[in-house]
């Protein structure tokens, strides 16, 4: 069981996940900032990450592709980043399941799986027997109907839909795996003829060649009343939850990793960079940078907030954002102390760190080069250093 400390430091570190890319990403996603544990369903409420993420994206759908929003795959949901490098012929590496479970509730079609050895994603796409109203983890009745259609006009809530479309009945369906995953996000659309399409994308810590796992999808259904509408509190009995099991066994497109050949100095942030790992899969370039810090008050004067970009050194220098790469499908990325269990322990000099993020399959090289920068504020950017990479074996 985590300390409250460290609860806070996975929130913290979620939150600048889900908004260091905001101006990059107008998707409608949220980053589910703990794991599930059992039987235990996640949590019901908005999470501040997902608030702040919803309230700050956004998609535009056109009516005509709304039509047909329930054969979205897995390209669809991971490709609408701002930026984001898709390979082409990359549908080869994407496994068409079409695998269909039904329950009293239900019936759930795995739509497409993809596994990287570190990256598992999956498409399902949910139906409801009773035609009540479905909605998808991270939402809640008294969310705004915009949460499940996109292009939804108005201030309607999902409470008051369910209520004037369906008679009041909803159903929140919450997808999972058991596998020990360290990071999952999720985005989801109502389609018109009331089936729910989810995408959800995991990340491990732990790289595996196989993975066998059942994808579990629990299903909460309720009824509702004018009056729970109106006073905005909607409750459900999780005695009623009924779940599919699908089992699911996945192998690993081929990768190669490149690691650096040298550390480098970023004197100004106060950290030195010790390694750089890269990950070719056939979608896009996972990114590892580990570092640790030598200047305590360079390193603290970031406020936690020091990235590293991957950008084009032959790029215009007056417009930064286009001096960027191209980004990776792997939704945002992250920055974890590595060092220490005890995460309320101060930084000193030898605390070691690691950022995680992706770019574009087209940016790769046998050189690259990144940049330090502060996240917080105006985003003022530091050195700049170009190292050589070499492949090793997985």
């Amino acid at each position: 069981m985590k300390n409250d400390r460290e609860i806070m430091d996975l929130v913290q570190a979620a939150i600048n996940d889900c908004t260091r890319w905001i101006d990059e990403s107008p998707s409608l996603q949220y980053r589910i900032v703990r794991k599930m544990k059992g039987e235990e369903p996640v949590k019901k409420k908005l999470s501040m990450t997902a608030i702040l993420v919803i309230a700050l994206l956004s998609i535009t759908v056109t009516g005509a592709l709304a039509a047909t929003l329930n054969a979205w795959g897995i390209l669809d949901f991971a490709g609408r980043y701002q930026g984001t490098y898709i390979p082409p012929n990359v549908e080869a590496n994407i496994t068409k399941e079409n695998l269909t479970f039904e329950s009293d509730l239900v019936t759930c079609t795995v739509q497409e799986t993809y596994y990287d050895g570190k990256i598992f994603r999956v498409t399902a796409n949910i139906l409801p027997k009773d035609g009540s109203l479905l909605f998808g983890p991270g939402a809640c009745p008294e969310d705004s109907m915009a949460d499940l259609i996109p292009d939804y006009e108005g201030e309607t809530t999902i409470g008051a839909y369910a209520l004037q479309r369906c008679g009041g009945r909803l159903t929140e369906v919450d997808p999972s795996i058991e596998s020990d995953w360290t990071d999952c996000s999720a985005d989801y659309v109502l389609n018109e003829d009331n089936s729910l399409t989810i995408y959800m994308e995991y990340q491990f810590e732990e790289e595996s060649e196989d993975l066998e796992t059942p994808l579990k999808l629990s299903c909460f259904p309720m009824t509702i009343s004018e009056e729970q509408v109106e006073e905005g509190e909607v409750t459900f009995d999780p005695a009623n939850k009924v779940e599919i099991v699908i089992p699911l066994t996945l192998h690993s497109v081929p990768v190669k990793t490149y690691v650096s050949t040298e550390p480098m100095d970023f004197t100004s942030v106060g950290v030195r960079v010790t390694k750089v790992t890269l990950t070719e899969t056939p979608l896009e370039i996972r990114v590892t940078v580990d570092y640790g810090v030598t200047d305590v008050n360079a390193y603290n004067a970031q406020e936690d907030g020091l990235w590293f970009e991957f950008i084009d050194p032959e790029s215009n220098e007056t417009e930064y954002y286009k001096q960027r790469v191209s980004g990776g499908l792997t939704s945002g990325g992250s920055v974890m102390r590595t060092d220490a269990k005890d995460f309320s322990k101060a930084v000193e000099v030898g605390a070691t760190y690691r950022q995680t993020d992706a770019i574009g399959l087209n940016a790769l090289s046998d050189q690259y080069t990144i940049r330090a920068y502060s996240s917080w504020g105006d985003k003022p950017r530091f050195e700049t250093v170009t190292f050589s990479v070499k492949e090793v074996d997985n």
